[in-house]
């Protein structure tokens, strides 16, 4: 997974279909040439949370792409040394999970992970392998699937399926939002999407467990947001975000972003709260607009960066992926920290074995 480093963004089927990709939704379109410079976070955040996670001496952060939440602990995604450092929720260093290798339980490269009910999995996408471990990082088995069932992202569902976004249009066969069975088969399509358009994945997760029970799908293209109720297996559209310029949804038939040629925004990367729709967009110009929906006013902000106006957090940092409804989650390691806040380094005691997690916690 990729980490975005927002201090440096402004650069930028036994098959039954259930659903299409025509439902009615309601529509909000942002005015993307005019955008202010900045607006305070205060405006939405209403806390931060900061968590500080060591390793012992012999092991070191190499980059995080995402860090998970449950209530056994912390778990940050290291994909550039493929593997899982899992602490407890007060950032006490307890086990590592998976690891490179050709033996059992052993992966070529750790392309994803997600956490489970009682479990937690590594996929290797290039193998078509999923693996699955307990939280104490002993092996438990492995899922194989066909190459054919290419996902660009998945979760585990409470009868232990897994839930599949595919958000490529270049995959024909699973465009759209399907179900995987234990075995690795293809068990239901619950949403064709039959149009084809190019899509450039940034690594961030598209769907989002709610406080109750549905998971939000985000499909970054086209800027729409389905719900998808795990007890019916029903899926429906909910809304759709657009920019005053075209989207990459709208090149129907073109199949990679190296063949637009014009003028267009990408969204694929946001935080969907109870109140507040944050997301970040990629403009024609080669600016950034952090742009935020308050979804009780219907009133829409724009600016290049938000104000740090919260007392203890003196940049965004890296913006992580992460399984946790109502918050933005941000991490400072040693090489940030040396790189932009030099003068910060021994005050926070940084080294390449420390990583500071920010848990910006949305106002309701």
């Amino acid at each position: 997974m990729r980490i975005i480093n927002l201090f440096l963004f402004v650069l930028l089927f036994c098959v039954s279909c259930t659903s299409t990709h025509d439902d009615t939704c309601e529509i909000v379109k942002y005015d993307h040439t005019n955008i202010k410079e900045s607006y305070p976070l205060s405006t939405f955040i209403d806390t931060v949370k900061f968590i500080r996670l060591e390793l012992p001496e012999s092991c070191f952060f190499g980059r995080v792409g995402d860090i998970l939440f449950d209530d056994s602990g912390i778990y940050a995604v290291d994909s550039k040394q493929d593997i899982v450092y899992r602490f407890n929720s007060d950032g006490m260093f307890l086990n590592t999970i998976g690891k490179r290798g050709e033996g059992p339980g052993e992966y070529a490269e750790l392309t994803s992970c997600f956490l489970g009910k009682n479990s937690i999995y590594i996929a290797d996408i290039y193998i078509s392998r999923i693996y699955e471990y307990s939280f104490d990082g002993d092996y438990i088995g492995t899922i194989s699937h066909p190459f054919e069932l290419v996902y660009d992202y998945i979760r585990e569902l409470p009868n232990g399926n897994f839930l599949c976004h595919t958000v490529d249009g270049g995959n024909e066969n699973t465009h759209g939002v399907w179900i995987m069975d234990r075995q690795g088969k293809l068990s239901k399509r619950v949403l064709a999407i039959s149009e084809i358009y190019p899509f450039s994945s940034s690594g961030w997760d598209t769907m989002t467990l709610q406080e109750d029970g549905t998971i939000q799908i985000y499909d970054p293209p086209v800027g729409i947001f389905y719900s998808f109720n795990p007890q019916d297996e029903s899926i429906h559209k909910i809304f759709q975000h657009k920019s005053n310029y075209k989207m990459t949804g709208d090149f129907i038939g073109v199949k990679s972003n190296y063949y637009i040629k014009e003028e267009h925004a990408n969204c694929d990367i946001i935080v969907n709260t109870d109140r507040y729709l944050l997301s970040i967009w990629s403009l024609p110009d080669m600016t950034a607009s952090f742009t935020l929906l308050d979804k009780n006013t219907q009133k829409v902000e724009n600016c290049s960066y938000p104000e740090m106006d919260i007392p203890g957090l003196i940049n965004l940092g890296n913006w992580m992926p992460s399984n946790l409804s109502n918050t933005w989650v941000t991490c400072f390691n040693d090489e940030f920290i040396d790189e932009y806040f030099p003068e910060k380094y021994d005050e926070l005691r940084m080294s390449e074995n420390v990583l500071i997690v920010n848990k910006l916690i949305f106002k309701r």
